[in-house]
C-alpha cells in the first residue's frame, strides 16, 4: 500500500511539534524570568539531602518541566497582549496600568505600599538614614570635596491623577520614604539635598509629558532636563560659574515613544511625548574605564552588571571635575549635558555596588576607589524613590574608615 506524501508530512510536522519543545528546552534554570518575576524551577536531583533516593523526584520533574520548556515565555507573552489590547488589562509583574493607557512601574507591591505611605521610614529609620548620608558628606568634605544629593520622584509622584483609583492613598500628606529622609536631611542637618519633585509638577502639562504614557519606570528628556536645570543649580552653590543650558540651546525633535517590556512586548505611545536633544556637546566619552587596582576591578566583577561612564570635555580644561554616583535617569540621559560644565565627568552605578548586609561593603569602597582614580572637585548622589530600600545608605559607613 502506498502512503500518500500528505500524510507523511501530517505525521513529520506532528512528531516535530511533540519534540520541539523538549529539544529546545531551557537549560539555564539560574537565570530569572522577567515576565514572571522569578527563577524557573531547576532540573532535580535523583538524590536527596541524605543522600538516599529522591522520592519526589518526578514531581520536581514536572515543575521543572512545565518552568522551561521551549515557547513558555513566548505564550505568557501572548497572553500579556491579549489581555492588553482586547480587555485593557495588563497582567505584568512589573507593571500596572493606570488611566488613559499611562503604566507605571512596580515591584512586588513595593512601590504601591509606598504610594500608599503604608511603610513610612520611622523615626529611628530617618535618624539612622541621615547618619549614613553624613559619613558620606564628611568622608568627601574631609577631602575639601563639596558633597550635594538629589532625589527623584517616582512617575505616580508627579501624575497621581493617571494612577489607579482603587489604589487609595492612606496618608496623603506624608511622604515617599526617599523624599522623607531628604526633608529630615534638611531639618535636621546641613547637607546639600535637592528633591526634583516641585520642579517636575510645576513644569508638567497635558501637552507634553515628563514621562511617557507607555513608560512606566523612566522620565522622558523633557522631564530629565527640568531635573538638570535643578541639580545645575545646586552644584552652583560652589561653582556659581556653572552654565544651565536652556531648551533654545537645542534642536528639539518630536517623536513616537515606543515601549518594549521585556524582549517580546511592545506598546506603541501617542505622538510628541519624546524629545531629542541635538546639541554639538564638547564632552567626549572615553571608552577606557578610570584606571582602578587590580584588586578593587576583581572584587567587583561578579557585580558590574552596569556600565561606569567616563567624559572629557577638552573645551573645558580648567573647570571642576564631577563625579556621580547614580542610576538610570542619570546615565541614561544627562551625562553629555552634564559634562558639558566639567572637565572631566565620572559616574558610578548604585546598583553596581549594592548589597543587602554586604561583608565586603562594596559600595563604600566603590565610592573611595572612584574617588582616588577620579580625583573629583564635586560629588553628586543621585537616587530615584524606586530605587531605595530600608537601610540602604547602612552600606556606606565604612567610609568613615578612610
Amino acid at each position: 500500500m502506498q502512503i500518500k506524501p500528505s500524510k507523511v508530512i501530517i505525521v513529520v510536522f506532528f512528531a516535530v511539534s511533540l519534540l520541539l519543545p523538549g529539544v529546545l528546552l531551557n537549560r539555564d534554570a539560574s537565570s530569572p524570568v522577567y515576565l514572571e518575576n522569578r527563577f524557573v524551577w531547576p532540573f532535580p536531583s535523583f538524590r536527596n539531602e541524605g543522600g538516599g533516593l529522591n522520592r519526589s523526584f518526578v514531581w520536581h520533574f514536572e515543575r521543572y518541566w512545565n518552568d522551561n520548556i521551549a515557547f513558555r515565555q513566548l505564550a505568557i507573552a501572548a497572553n500579556i497582549i491579549t489581555k492588553y489590547y482586547l480587555f485593557g488589562i495588563l497582567d505584568h509583574p512589573h507593571h500596572i496600568m493606570g488611566k488613559e493607557g499611562h503604566l507605571f512601574f512596580d515591584d512586588q507591591g513595593k512601590s504601591i505600599r509606598n504610594y500608599q505611605r503604608l511603610n513610612p521610614v520611622s523615626e529611628e529609620g530617618l535618624d539612622e538614614a541621615l547618619s549614613n548620608l553624613l559619613i558620606m558628606k564628611d568622608y568627601f568634605e574631609r577631602r575639601g570635596i563639596p558633597f550635594f544629593m538629589a532625589v527623584i520622584p517616582d512617575k505616580e509622584r508627579v501624575y497621581p491623577e493617571y494612577y489607579p483609583d482603587h489604589i487609595v492613598q492612606q496618608n496623603k500628606q506624608g511622604l515617599p520614604n526617599l523624599e522623607a529622609i531628604a526633608a529630615h536631611a534638611r531639618r535636621n542637618s546641613n547637607l546639600n539635598v535637592v528633591t526634583l519633585t516641585d520642579a517636575l509638577v510645576r513644569g508638567k502639562n497635558t501637552d507634553f509629558y515628563l514621562y511617557p504614557s507607555v513608560e512606566p519606570s523612566h522620565w522622558n528628556m523633557r522631564g530629565a532636563f527640568i531635573g538638570y536645570q535643578e541639580i545645575v543649580k545646586l552644584l552652583r552653590s560652589v561653582y556659581p560659574d556653572l552654565l544651565i543650558l536652556e531648551e533654545d540651546d537645542f534642536t528639539i525633535t518630536p517623536k513616537n515613544m515606543v515601549k518594549q517590556i521585556g524582549p517580546d512586548i511592545i506598546f506603541n505611545d501617542m505622538p510628541y511625548v519624546v524629545y531629542d536633544f541635538d546639541y554639538d556637546y564638547s564632552s567626549v566619552l572615553i571608552a577606557e574605564p578610570l584606571s582602578q587596582s587590580e584588586s578593587f576591578i576583581s572584587l567587583i566583577k561578579e557585580r558590574h552588571r552596569f556600565p561606569d561612564f567616563y567624559y572629557i570635555n577638552h573645551a573645558r580644561p580648567d573647570s571642576p571635575r564631577l563625579l556621580i554616583h547614580g542610576d538610570s535617569y542619570i546615565y541614561t540621559f544627562l551625562l553629555p549635558v552634564l559634562a558639558e560644565n566639567f572637565s572631566g565627568l565620572y559616574f558610578i552605578h548604585t546598583l553596581n555596588h549594592i548589597e543587602t548586609d554586604d561583608p565586603e561593603n562594596l559600595a563604600a569602597r566603590a565610592l573611595h576607589e572612584a574617588t582616588l582614580a577620579f580625583s573629583p572637585d564635586i560629588v553628586l548622589f543621585a537616587m530615584v524613590e524606586r530605587a531605595y530600600r530600608n537601610n540602604q545608605f547602612s552600606q556606606y559607613k565604612d567610609l568613615a574608615l578612610w
